[in-house]
């Protein structure tokens, strides 16, 4: 008999991965007059020069195919892949939130919610992948 993940687990991996989409669109640094959402942030990062910030600046352009396959393989039934997927998306939501979070440009509340959403795609992606024993729908 396989252990079935509750069903608050799905919700929340499929909250944490519509809101990691959404976060990245509203404000999280303020230049000059402009506030800028998150993909304006590395674009900017990246005229500047910060070129050690091109694998990161990839996974985060990468994160929303990488949350809609997440809950995709949820749908479909597959916990390993979806616990798997939620918690690199966590990684890089977490990390860039709390990164920004703390820095001086930060604006509004994009980068702490980021940081905390990070938390919650790593937590319910470890517990479904703790709780995981083959493809059983979610």
């Amino acid at each position: 008999m396989t252990r079935q993940a509750p069903r608050p687990v799905a919700v929340v991996v499929a909250a944490a991965m519509v809101a990691s989409i959404g976060l990245a669109w509203l404000p999280w640094i303020e230049t000059g007059d402009t506030r800028r959402n998150s993909y304006e942030m590395f674009r900017s990062a990246q005229r500047l020069g910060l070129e050690q910030l091109t694998p990161i600046r990839v996974l985060w352009f990468l994160m929303p195919v990488i949350a809609g396959a997440a809950i995709l393989a949820g749908l479909v039934g597959f916990r390993r892949v979806t616990g798997l997927l939620s918690i690199l998306v966590g990684l890089v939501v977490g990390l860039v939130g709390f990164i920004v979070a703390l820095s001086d440009a930060a604006v509004a509340v994009a980068p702490s919610l980021a940081a905390m959403v990070g938390v919650a795609a790593i937590g319910s992606g470890g517990f479904l992948l703790r709780n995981s024993q083959g493809p059983v729908p979610v």
